[in-house]
C-alpha cells in the first residue's frame, strides 16, 4: 500500500471511552473507519455522523464479515473493569480471550495488520522499573490474566502471517467529546476524586495510598493507535509489544492531594482525604515508570497532555 494513502480500519469497542476517541482520531487522519461494538458497556452510537455497527467479537463469523476486508484492525473490545472480571471470570474469559482469538484468527486468515490494547496489568507487582516488554508477566487478577493470554495468542498467531502491535497500556485519563453523545468520561480514580471534590465529599484513598500508577491521556493513546496502523501496513509479519505510557507517575494519595488543591483553587472549598481499606488485589508498588523510547523512536509517538491540566479544566467548568 502506498505510504500516506487512506486506510479502511476496523475498530472493535468503538462505542467505548477509548474506542470512540480512536475512531475520531482515525477520521481526522483521513482514514475510513468500520466501527463496531456490542454496546454492553459502551454507549456511543455514532462518531462524526458515522454509526457504530452492533457486532459481538465472540461471534467469529460476524467478526470475519465485518473486518475481513479491512486494511487494518484496532482491537479494543474487552471487559476492562477489574471488579467485573473478578465477579464473572467466565464472561471475562469469553469476551477477552475468545473474542481476541476470533479477531486474531481473521487477521491470520486474511493477512490483516492488528493493533491490540493490552495492559500493564500483565506485570502484576513489577520486578523492576521502568516497565518494559521483556519483563516477567505475573498478573494479580483475572483481567491481567486474560490480557497476558491475549498477548501470547497474538504473538503466536501473527508469526509469518500478519504484522501486529500489542500496547501494554498505562492508566487512561481525561475526557473527550469525539462522539455524537457529548462529553465521554471513564470512571477512573481521577474521575471519582473529581466528582467527590465537586460535591465537597471525602476523597477516598485505598490503603496504603502510596501505590503508584502511570497515566496517559485518552487522546494521546488514540494517537498511538493511529500511528500504529499507519506503520503496520508496511511492516513485516509478527508481533511487537510496546509499553504505552508517559512520564506522569503519581500515587493515589498524590492524586487525591492534587485534586484537593485544585478544588480549593477552582471551587473554593477543600474536600477532605479519607483513607479506606483496599478491597482489591492490585499492584502496590510506589514506582511505576515505563519505558517509552521504543514507541517514540519507532512510531513517532509522544504523550504531552498532563493530569493536572485535565483536572483543572474539568473543575473550572
Amino acid at each position: 500500500m502506498t505510504k500516506g494513502s487512506a486506510l479502511t480500519v476496523a475498530v472493535t469497542g468503538a462505542a467505548g471511552y477509548l474506542g470512540s476517541c480512536v475512531v475520531a482520531t482515525l477520521l481526522d487522519g483521513g482514514h475510513n473507519v468500520l466501527p463496531v461494538d456490542n454496546f454492553s458497556t459502551g454507549s456511543v452510537e455514532s462518531i462524526r455522523g458515522q454509526a457504530v455497527k452492533h457486532i459481538d467479537v465472540r461471534d467469529r463469523r460476524a467478526v470475519r464479515d465485518v473486518i475481513g476486508n479491512a486494511d487494518a484492525v484496532i482491537h479494543l473490545a474487552a471487559v476492562s473493569d477489574v471488579e467485573s472480571c473478578e465477579e464473572t471470570p467466565e464472561h471475562a474469559f469469553d469476551v477477552n480471550v475468545v473474542g481476541t482469538e476470533n479477531v486474531a484468527w481473521v487477521c491470520r486468515q486474511k493477512g490483516i495488520p492488528l493493533s491490540f490494547a493490552g495492559s500493564v496489568a500483565v506485570f502484576g507487582e513489577p520486578e523492576s522499573f521502568p516497565l518494559r516488554p521483556e519483563l516477567r508477566r505475573d498478573p494479580l487478577n483475572v483481567y491481567g490474566s486474560t490480557k497476558q493470554m491475549n498477548e501470547d495468542d497474538i504473538h503466536s498467531l501473527s508469526s509469518r502471517k500478519f504484522p501486529a502491535h500489542v500496547f501494554l497500556m498505562a492508566n487512561l485519563f481525561g475526557a473527550h467529546d469525539e462522539g455524537d453523545n457529548g462529553v465521554i468520561r471513564k470512571r477512573t480514580v481521577i474521575d471519582l476524586f473529581i466528582d467527590a471534590a465537586r460535591a465537597n465529599e471525602p476523597l477516598k484513598v485505598y490503603d496504603p495510598g502510596t501505590q503508584a500508577r502511570n497515566f496517559i491521556h485518552v487522546k494521546d493513546a488514540a494517537d498511538a493507535y493511529l500511528r500504529s496502523v499507519e506503520a503496520l501496513v508496511d511492516a513485516e509479519d509478527g508481533a511487537t509489544t510496546y509499553t504505552l505510557g508517559s512520564d506522569q507517575v503519581l500515587s493515589v494519595l498524590e492524586l487525591a492531594e492534587l485534586v484537593q488543591g485544585i478544588a480549593e483553587d477552582e471551587l473554593g472549598h477543600t474536600p477532605p482525604i479519607e483513607r479506606v481499606e483496599n478491597p482489591r488485589d492490585e499492584a502496590i508498588s510506589e514506582r511505576f515508570a515505563m519505558e517509552t523510547s521504543p514507541v517514540t523512536n519507532e512510531l513517532g509517538f509522544e504523550s504531552y497532555r498532563t493530569v493536572e491540566e485535565s483536572i483543572r479544566q474539568v473543575l473550572s467548568e
